[in-house]
């Protein structure tokens, strides 16, 4: 925030400046101009030594500068640009210091223009696993503001970094699990914010492999891909696509529950149906057990809860 110093009436000052000579008088400073970077809004400092005190005037002075002071050192003027120069144009604004001794100093500061450069680097990501996929990370070469958009769905999720933290040119990119044999693609646009740069928009491509196996029943969780038993058990249908053939397996007893086929071929159209026949759970503990299929190398296990006596709702008591 620019601080605009207060008009400094210098009538009290006149008798100190006419009792110095010319020699004795002098206003100078440690620079005589300062040339900033466009990105560059960090503070700069200049020593300014007088035979007298002084100001700095602030008015005129442009909106994109700020200038301030530290008072515990009376002889610090601090600057700075308050925003990047996202222009072609380098710009530059004067400080003006004005000494109780009637001395003007004039500081010229500029600020250079964009380096205009808008790279994102990799053009594609690499293809992240159906399941489980580590982040990834694309690096921004670019001094411009600039925003990034998923182009077509909504599945990919994108994370700018931080200024504070010095990653303000990077986006990580994550996505879920899918629950689909095919793979999904899209792609993220990256693309500077002022309309002057719009045709520097760059794109990166995301891929997401498919499941080799998915199971489907109406007794799922889609949300935890558990499958939920009553407590008197029955029949669990559950529908098995894949790209390959698949051997099926459980660890519960064959007093527990039996499988209908422990192997299948592949089919992605219309699935195999597997029937679970589970026995009621006639104890005060919930039962689990997990099946599990095997296909094209990969493991896919489904855990099935069933509920147990103390599970059940009670039925209200009429009161009498």
């Amino acid at each position: 925030m620019k601080t605009l110093f207060a008009t400094i009436f210098l009538t009290a000052l006149v008798a100190l400046a006419t009792c110095c000579t010319t020699a004795e008088r002098h206003l100078s400073a440690d620079v005589s101009s300062i040339t900033v970077e466009a990105a560059d809004v960090t503070d700069h400092v200049i020593s300014v030594s007088s035979s007298s005190s002084w100001m700095v005037d602030a008015s005129g002075l442009a909106d994109w500068l700020s200038v301030w002071y530290d008072t515990n050192n009376p002889s610090l003027l601090f600057v700075a640009a308050t925003e990047k120069n996202e222009s072609l144009e380098e710009r530059s604004d004067d400080i003006t210091i004005i000494s109780g001794d009637g001395l003007v100093l004039t500081i010229p500061l500029t600020q250079l223009s964009m380096d205009v450069r808008f790279n994102p680097t990799p053009p594609a990501l690499e293809t992240f696993a159906a399941r489980n996929a580590p982040a990834q990370t694309i690096d921004v070469d670019t001094d411009l503001t600039w925003e990034a958009a998923q182009l077509h769905g909504e599945w990919i999720v994108l994370t700018r970094g931080t200024a504070e933290e010095g990653t303000e040119n990077t986006l990580t990119v994550e996505v879920p699990s899918t629950r689909s044999l095919q793979p999904r693609r899209d792609t993220i646009v990256l693309r500077p914010t002022l309309e002057a740069f719009a045709s520097m928009a760059d794109s990166v491509a995301v891929e997401q492999t498919g499941l080799g196996l998915v199971a489907e029943s109406p007794m799922m969780n889609e949300q935890t891909l558990e499958i939920e038993i009553p407590r008197e058990g029955g029949e669990v249908i559950v529908s098995v696509f894949s790209h390959e053939r698949w051997d099926l397996s459980t660890d519960a007893s064959e007093q527990t529950a039996t499988l209908s086929l422990t192997e299948g071929p592949a089919d992605t159209e219309n699935g195999i149906t597997v029937v679970v026949t589970v026995a009621p759970n006639d104890t005060t503990e919930p039962r689990t057990f997990v099946l599990t299929f095997e296909s094209g190398g990969e493991t896919y296990e489904y855990t099935c809860n069933q509920q147990s006596e103390s599970d059940q709702p009670t039925e209200p008591t009429e009161e009498t």
